[in-house]
């Protein structure tokens, strides 16, 4: 499986977490159409990152990358969403915030971290076996 194919997925569950979590944590009933009631808009703000995030260096894993994608997917999601007549409440833009934040930058750090080990790893087995 390809980096960008891990990172669609990932950044794809983030929000679905994300809206199931809402609507569970709202008792607005966790059914497919609901969670894809609030998902979408941020899925479609997410797609819309990912095209602004191609050009960063790393991409799509790079935690630059990963901050555009989240910028994007947080603003674009909350307009769609009130363009759309979702209403927008301050709380809610920060739950956003930071909940997608946490998830689509944080799964990257964690990615930059494994990968760091394995190169490290590898590196002193290079120098072990000179």
């Amino acid at each position: 499986m390809t980096a960008r194919v891990v990172a669609v997925l990932l950044d794809t569950a983030v929000v679905l977490v994300f809206a199931t979590l809402g609507r569970a944590t709202h008792a607005e009933g966790v059914t497919a159409g609901g969670v894809a009631s609030v998902a979408w808009p941020f899925l479609l703000a997410a797609a819309v990152g990912w095209a602004a995030a191609r050009g960063r260096a790393g991409w799509p894993v790079s935690l630059p990358a990963g901050v555009v994608v989240w910028l994007v997917t947080v603003v674009g999601g909350l307009a769609l969403r009130v363009l759309t007549g979702g209403g927008f409440a301050v709380s809610f833009g920060v739950v956003t915030l930071l909940v997608l934040g946490g998830g689509m930058v944080g799964w990257r750090v964690a990615w930059a971290v494994a990968r760091r080990g394995r190169l490290s790893t590898r590196r002193a087995e290079a120098a072990r076996d000179r």
